[in-house]
């Protein structure tokens, strides 16, 4: 077996307007690597996919959980942190 990282820890992934936050932009960051491990010599061609929950309760801290970030091909799920407000 093989693996490919994904996404480092504290890797930004987005940034977010929170309308009636402070502050109104977050950076959404990783919690942790997320790597995808695979069988030597097949092709994995995974994608970092941002999930925010629906529910973001305000105020929202530093640290805190705010949705995953899954390693997805089609719709193959290879593996899920969270994501984390910076």
């Amino acid at each position: 077996y093989d693996s490919t990282k994904i996404i480092n820890k504290g890797e930004v992934v987005n940034e977010i307007a929170l309308p009636k936050a402070k502050p109104e932009k977050v950076k959404v960051t990783a919690k942790d690597d997320l790597s995808v491990v695979f069988e030597k010599g097949s092709k994995v061609k995974a994608e970092k996919k941002l999930e925010l929950s629906k529910d973001i309760k305000l105020p929202i801290k530093k640290g805190s959980k705010i949705g995953t970030i899954k390693a997805v091909e089609g719709d193959k799920v290879y593996g899920e942190i969270d994501a984390i407000v910076d």
